[in-house]
């Protein structure tokens, strides 16, 4: 399967995210045929993370994100992640040649 949209989220917390958002969030992806490339942390700022996810293209991901944000699991714990997120950036990415 190609994958030609990509997203690279950037996020701060002022305290660790709840660790059972990877599990929730893997399972997810994993259902709707997202492929999460990675998820990094910042060595100088352990607060700090980086992730990115690939799809299909733009409507896959319009797609996923209008069928999680109808799962209660789903807006639960974005709520959760919310409430120790300090900023989040995101950038919509898609692969090109050198």
């Amino acid at each position: 399967m190609e994958y030609t949209f990509y997203k690279l989220y950037k996020n701060t917390f002022e305290r660790p995210p709840p660790p059972e958002r990877r599990a929730l969030f893997s399972k997810l992806y994993k259902q709707h045929d997202v492929k999460l490339i990675g998820v990094f942390r910042n060595r100088d700022n352990p607060l700090e993370y980086y992730m990115m996810t690939a799809y299909r293209d733009e409507t896959h991901f319009r797609e996923f994100i209008d069928t999680v944000k109808q799962i209660p699991e789903y807006t639960e714990m974005t709520r959760r992640v919310s409430e120790v997120r300090l900023s989040n950036e995101v950038t919509s990415l898609e692969l090109t040649e050198l």
